[in-house]
């Protein structure tokens, strides 16, 4: 049970609806985020006018608000909610039934005094299907009415308010008592109240979701027990609302003000020019009403966060072939939300600015292992003997009914949602049909392009006279040829470099096979670089390589020395699908190095005193075989990620089942050569070979021994 339901649960236990939702929305509180757009005033009077999915919404975002912004804002809530339990709490925040047949007044009053704001839907209900159209210049909705215009309810609201404050200031300006009673009676203004001086203004807010996902929680259970709630299709809506409250990100979007006093000149002007000089309310009404609506709608749906889901939905809707291989698809969507970045045309969900390679890195990844899910139970996707996956377009395009279509098809929902955006339609299509070459290829470049920036940007950063070397040591680099169909992912060790792996790669390149040598991270610049670099950055940097060589090899080894060879254990026993082979040379699974044993073992110790001291030493000299490419500082922080890494590492060891070549030298004096033992007896390779070199030295690659090191590799691969 995760720590959200735990809380949920104790909020169960409570029979006061304030309590609990007061609960719920500290429970939801780290999962819902907000940002306001600049020119957004909060102290003024504001329309706030949303998109409308959930039923919740009408009582929890005005809460979220409050507590957020420390705005006071009230809103419209379906009659439906307004069972007896519930009713109590919707009424204490304000919050009144859109059948109440005073609610434009009431409405109008509290923003013509200034007294509070107000969160109204245009859209008119909830729209569970997401589906809006364009027809001319208008946006249609479809709801379980079928196809009509966007109400402009709330648009004839904002605009009725500015003019009734218009019509007042001139009625009193003009002593036109009469107007001015009537006008304050109707509105409640009491002896001495003012008007808000603050011109109208609507906000579009939009109401983002992320992930949709289906199934029975603890919503539904508190809606019948607690709330006393029987509603069939009340309860059916909590399965999906529940599962976005407890399991989803909500993000709140301001965006920036529309100014209904600009919207009334414009109408008054045109009007002007149309002959229409009198200008009365229900003229600049009926002129600016479509208007204004579309106005606030553009603004709420293009603030529409792209996330995980919309692009995997685009996919499938636009496969040219009725099957898909999963390698295929995952690298269509990888190259897709590159491209959608690179455009900065879209709002994008930051989920898809986080490790994104790590969707080809061949193990679980909760976004689409999710989304796949989902489409396979709702028999979207169905899965076939030879490990591929059938599309079933009819079903993808399935709206069912109004009411159910959330439930039985939830990727048409999400596709509705961003139908809208014709240039991603477009370019979902134009790269789903590309090969599963071509895709791969694209893929491999644009991960070697990103690694060089980065490893560039590093390089200049912490650029040293002194420390730096020259910009060939440190540089990720890859040997590639059209024709290889094998590849190898490679890595150097701690302190080192890919200059390191050089003639390595150059040999293995030499059999046929494509080298992708990475670049731990912080390293190759100059010491200060692995201050803020951690062992889950380094798994990071040869999952890179991996995710760029697994789409271009048929076959793919890897390969490592000293820590790069941990890096390559990991990433083995690590991924879904074994990879062809293993090789790891000098790998540091046991120091020998009394320097390392005394520095992991006394970290915590050593960072105490330091800190106790106030003492600004952050490494220890420490002179390599390979002054060239090593750096000849330790960071002492960077010494317990190499601990933890190895510490990663070991438990890992036994589900490696993959061909194995461990090469060891038997005097090396820093990692002890019974390492190769531990590895060799613990990983459950039916095929594993050690060989070991006699050598006193620990870096013994591009040195003497590489004759015995590149027979052993060329026997291994053969």
């Amino acid at each position: 049970m995760t720590p959200r339901q735990e809380l949920l649960l104790k909020g169960i236990s409570f029979g006061s609806t304030h309590q609990l939702i007061k609960y719920v929305r500290h429970l939801l509180d780290s999962s819902i985020t907000i940002s306001v757009h600049p020119d957004v005033d909060l102290t003024k009077p504001i329309l706030f006018c949303a998109n409308h999915f959930t039923r919740v919404e009408t009582f929890l975002i005005p809460s979220f608000l409050y507590q957020k912004l420390n705005i006071k804002v009230r809103s419209l809530a379906d009659s439906g909610l307004f069972q007896p339990k519930l009713k109590e709490y919707l009424e204490s925040l304000g919050t009144i039934s859109t059948k109440d047949t005073n609610r434009d007044t009431i409405i109008l009053a509290d923003l013509i005094k200034g007294k509070n704001s107000w969160l109204i839907y245009p859209e008119g209900s909830m729209l569970k299907n997401k589906k809006v159209t364009i027809s001319g210049k208008e946006f249609m909705i479809h709801d379980a009415h079928g196809p009509h215009p966007m109400p402009t309810g709330s648009a004839v609201l904002a605009l009725k308010c500015e003019l009734e404050k218009q019509a007042y200031r001139l009625a009193k300006k003009e002593g036109n008592e009469d107007a001015v009673n009537a006008f304050r009676k109707k509105y409640g203004l009491k002896e001495g109240e003012m008007t808000s001086y603050i011109g109208t203004q609507i906000v579009p807010v939009t109401i983002n979701y992320f992930p949709m996902r289906i199934g029975k929680n603890m919503f539904t259970q508190m809606a019948g027990s607690i709330l006393e709630i029987k509603n069939e299709t009340f309860l059916e809506e909590l399965e999906v609302e529940g599962n976005l409250l407890v399991n989803a990100h909500m993000h709140i979007h301001l965006d920036a003000p529309i100014s209904i006093e600009k919207q009334i000149h414009t109408a008054r002007t045109a009007l002007n020019i149309m002959g229409n000089t009198k200008s009365d309310h229900d003229a600049i009404i009926d002129y600016s009403r479509h208007q204004l609506t579309t106005l606030v709608m553009d603004k709420v749906y293009k603030n529409t966060l792209i996330n995980f889901d919309h692009i995997f939905a685009l996919a499938l809707e636009s496969y040219p072939t009725e099957t898909l291989r999963l390698s295929h698809l995952r690298a269509v969507i990888f190259l897709s939300v590159k491209e959608i970045l690179c455009l900065k045309v879209h709002k994008t969900h930051g989920m898809l600015h986080r490790d994104f390679f790590k969707l080809l890195i061949d193990e679980p990844y909760e976004m689409f292992d999710t989304v796949l899910a989902l489409a396979c139970a709702q028999k979207i996707l169905i899965p076939l003997d030879d490990g591929s996956y059938r599309i079933d377009k009819e079903a993808l395009a399935n709206e069912h009914t109004f009411a159910t279509v959330r439930l039985k098809n939830t990727l048409r929902v999400v596709l509705n949602e961003v139908a809208l955006f014709g240039d991603l339609k477009s370019l979902l299509h134009d790269t789903v049909k590309r090969s599963l070459d071509e895709v791969g290829k694209s893929v491999f470049d644009g991960i070697f392009e990103q690694d060089l920036r980065r490893f560039d940007y590093s390089y200049q950063h912490y650029y040293s006279i002194i420390h730096s070397k020259p910009k060939e040591i440190g540089r990720p680099f890859i040997l590639y040829n059209p024709h290889n169909e094998i590849g190898m992912v490679m890595s150097h060790g701690y302190k080192a470099a890919p200059k390191e792996m050089e003639e390595l790669a150059h040999f293995v390149h030499s059999l046929g096979v494509n080298v992708y040598c990475i670049r731990m991270e912080g390293h190759g610049t100059v010491p200060e670089d692995l201050k803020g670099s951690s062992y889950i950055h380094w798994i990071d940097s040869f999952n890179r390589g991996f995710a760029a060589m697994r789409l271009i090899s048929r076959r793919l080894y890897l390969c490592g020395f000293s820590a790069g060879g941990v890096l390559a254990l990991i990433a083995a026993a690590s991924k879904q699908h074994k990879v062809d082979g293993l090789i790891c040379i000098n790998t540091a699974i046991k120091f020998d190095d009394m320097r390392f044993n005394y520095l992991l073992s006394t970290m915590g110790v050593i960072g105490s005193w330091l800190s106790m001291v106030n003492s600004k030493i952050e490494y220890i000299q420490d002179p390599p075989e390979n002054p060239d490419i090593n750096y000849s500082e330790h960071h002492i922080r960077s010494i317990m990620e190499l601990k933890k890494l190895i510490d990663h590492a070991y438990p890992l060891l036994k589900n490696i089942t993959t061909k194995t070549l461990i090469i060891q030298g038997d005097k090396d004096p820093v990692v002890n050569p019974k390492g190769a033992d531990i590895i060799y007896d613990r990983i459950k390779s039916e095929k594993k070979t050690k060989v070991i070199i006699e050598a006193k030295e620990h870096v013994i690659l591009n040195s003497k021994y590489n004759e015995q090191i590149f027979e052993a590799v060329r026997a291994f691969m053969n």
